[in-house]
């Protein structure tokens, strides 16, 4: 302690007066001394009771010292192990308390099964049964066909063994398969049943260098400057024009694209088995009038009758876009 230190009062005690020390050892020998005259105190008592029992147990209770002091030796050089063990142990018992609801569910969805299984003990009873006969019959089915099965996994092996050394081709045609099968799908027609296409001449999209190309393999020599005259004579004229397709508004490569039973027509009319309905019959003439008399009544033209005489007017109907393209269309009449 150096000079001027201060001690607190928390450690301050107060000295022992020698009055005091006397009363508590007055205090202690009248707990300690025999209740009666000639009889053993208590402590006496324990003392005897020890000794007894203690008595003739001296290597028991050495090799008992030796073994606990081999116990406590063993913990010690362990200890790293044992705080490891607790603070595992520390970490598991707060995960477990963090997750709390989890394991009430957990609890929940036991006790349900719990008590699907006792509610149906016949269910399980029968599932193993049928699981058994199962495996019997998969054992006798293995013994009556042990060749054949050897086989098998033999041809089974090499074939394996061959995709796995083709893994790469596997990959690049799961990777090409998908684009080759939609292109498929984009190149055939059902109409006429057969795949077509369209004509794309690429080289049109560089007229230039398709031309001047051209004229430099041709030549024999000088094809270097020969090349270069024709990028100076043409490139003022064709620069310009890069095309994918030919300049025709036609294309004789391509066909119909639909089925008859995937076009659907506007009005009942377009259609190419359209029948159109007869016309009304002539009045009959009234009673009294001479016959022949009278000019004749003029009878359709030719025009009025191709055309379809003229139904009763019928109410719109609502159009349903949920049925798609006629659902969507104006039915017969309603744009009247």
């Amino acid at each position: 302690m150096g000079d001027g230190a201060v001690i607190p009062p928390q450690r301050t005690a107060v000295p022992v007066e020698y009055d005091d020390f006397r009363q508590q050892l007055e205090k202690l020998t009248q707990i300690l001394q025999p209740t009666k005259p000639g009889e053993t105190s208590t402590l006496g008592a324990f003392v005897n009771t020890a000794a007894n029992n203690v008595r003739g147990q001296g290597p028991e209770i050495r090799d008992t010292i030796i073994k606990l002091s081999q116990a406590i030796s063993a913990l010690g050089d362990h200890s790293d192990d044992l705080f490891t063990t607790f603070k595992n142990l520390s970490v598991l018992v707060s995960a477990l308390h963090d997750s709390s609801d989890v394991l009430r569910q957990l609890n929940q969805n036991l006790a349900a099964v719990t008590n699907l299984l006792a509610n149906d003990p016949n269910e399980v009873a029968n599932a193993v049964r049928n699981l058994n006969d199962v495996v019997d019959d998969v054992q006798r089915f293995v013994a009556d066909n042990r060749e054949s099965l050897g086989t098998t996994s033999d041809k089974l092996a090499s074939v394996t063994q061959a995709v796995n050394e083709s893994i790469g081709d596997v990959k690049q045609l799961l990777h090409v398969a998908p684009t080759g099968f939609q292109n498929f799908l984009n190149i055939y027609q059902p109409a006429q049943g057969t795949l077509t296409g369209i004509l794309g001449l690429n080289n049109f999209a560089n007229a230039l260098q398709f031309i001047c190309g051209a004229v430099q393999a041709a030549a024999r020599r000088g094809a270097k400057e020969s090349a270069k005259l024709c990028v100076q004579y043409l490139a003022p004229i064709i620069k310009n024009r890069q095309v994918n397709y030919l300049l025709l508004g036609l294309n004789p490569f391509v066909g119909a694209t639909a089925r008859p039973n995937e076009i659907t027509y506007s009005e009942d009319w377009l259609r190419p088995d359209y029948v159109p309905p007869q016309p009304p019959a002539p009045q009959a003439a009234q009673p009294g009038s001479p016959p022949g008399n009278g000019p004749a009544p003029p009878g359709p033209s030719p025009r009025a009758a191709e055309a379809p005489a003229p139904g009763p007017v019928a109410q719109p109907a609502p159009t349903n876009p949920a049925e798609g393209l006629r659902g969507m269309m104006v039915p017969p009449g309603g744009g009247q």
